[in-house]
């Protein structure tokens, strides 16, 4: 099981579009919009794995993932 904070960018240019010779550009600079939280439970050996993204990380969270888990 594993849990991580993953936070939401938005563009604040267009990105430039690619040219002969060229890639297309982005600038470095963004928007934070929001954080969210992955809960991943993995399982090499038995080769599956299931992630869910939760608006919130609160204990309540937490435990609805292992309950559905273990389900």
């Amino acid at each position: 099981m594993d849990e991580q904070p993953i936070q939401l960018h938005a563009e604040v240019r267009e990105p430039m579009p690619a040219q002969p010779g060229r890639p297309e550009r982005h600038d470095y600079e963004y928007r934070r919009n929001d954080v969210v939280c992955g809960f991943m439970f993995t399982e090499p050996l038995g080769q599956w794995r299931q992630v869910t993204v939760s608006e919130a990380r609160t204990k309540r969270d937490w435990a609805r993932q292992v309950q559905l888990t273990l389900k």
